[in-house]
């Protein structure tokens, strides 16, 4: 059965603009866009329609979401403030050695598998957690040294409409939690950016040439240019280790980005990671 047409009606104005807009990210999603045609994707003005400010939920602020290891219970600990008088305590299912595998099997290749993060999605997310991942709100994670390991940013909910990892679907920032820190740090105050990707090694057995380091160095270093318009933006790619050293101390950075080789541990081989402070 087809259906020629379908019309919405909506008494005030912000609620219809809302109803577009969301009808518009509907129509990017590849399963529907195959089946629905909205051209011209306008909306039209009729007899009685009332005006206001936009009345919605404030969704303006970040979700803040601390994740800990419980090393007793062998479990993750989150810890969401929510927009009510409470923050909401929950434990995962203990089943972080078998993450582990998942996360050693993504770090050893260099190609996105969507079935390993969803894999990772189910393993590490409480189920409180699953039902609200199409909420799609910014997000600030507060992980310590053992939760940061994991790919919070690539988990993939097979569920969402865009078909696309969480740091896709919405935005994404990460702090440490830690006790040793500076007191007062050294905050920049200019547009200064200090970009390096796929630092030469040529002498280590360990690390190998990564392609995809050096074309990622080199798209981030061009947005910078083209954003702020000012030769502050500095890239060291295919850099020795004694310039980008030098660089790092040369001035005060607001924007590090880092694209290479880590290798956590002297047994099992480097993989590729990113690493970006704004």
């Amino acid at each position: 059965m087809l259906i020629a047409e379908i019309e919405f009606i909506e008494l005030y104005e912000d609620l219809a603009i809302g109803a577009a807009r969301a009808m518009g990210h509907a129509m990017a999603a590849e399963d529907t866009a195959s089946g629905v045609r909205w051209s011209p994707p306008i909306l039209r003005s009729g007899q009685g329609g009332r005006l206001r400010r936009a009345f919605d939920t404030d969704r303006s602020w970040d979700q803040r979401i601390e994740i800990v290891e419980d090393a007793d219970a062998n479990m993750l600990r989150f810890n969401v403030t929510t927009n009510r008088a409470r923050s909401e305590d929950t434990l995962s299912t203990g089943q972080l050695a078998l993450a582990d595998l998942f996360v050693d099997q993504a770090g050893a290749g260099t190609v996105a598998d969507q079935a390993l993060s969803n894999t990772l999605f189910e393993l590490l997310l409480p189920p409180t957690f699953k039902e609200i991942a199409p909420d799609q709100r910014d997000m600030v994670l507060v992980v310590d040294q053992r939760s940061a390991r994991f790919p919070w940013e690539l988990l993939h909910d097979q569920r969402s409409q865009n078909n696309a990892p969480v740091a896709i679907e919405s935005g994404i920032v990460r702090q440490l939690k830690t006790r040793d820190f500076r007191l007062r740090p050294v905050h920049s105050t200019g547009d200064t950016a200090l970009v390096i990707g796929n630092p030469d090694l040529a002498a280590s057995l360990q690390f190998g040439d990564l392609p995809g380091a050096r074309s990622e160095a080199a798209a981030v270093r061009d947005a910078l240019r083209a954003r702020w318009a000012t030769d502050d933006v500095v890239a060291l790619i295919d850099a020795l280790v004694a310039p980008i050293v030098a660089a790092l101390h040369s001035k005060p950075w607001r924007v590090l980005h880092l694209a290479g080789m880590v290798n956590t541990s002297g047994t099992t081989p480097p993989r590729a990671s990113r690493c970006r402070a704004w």
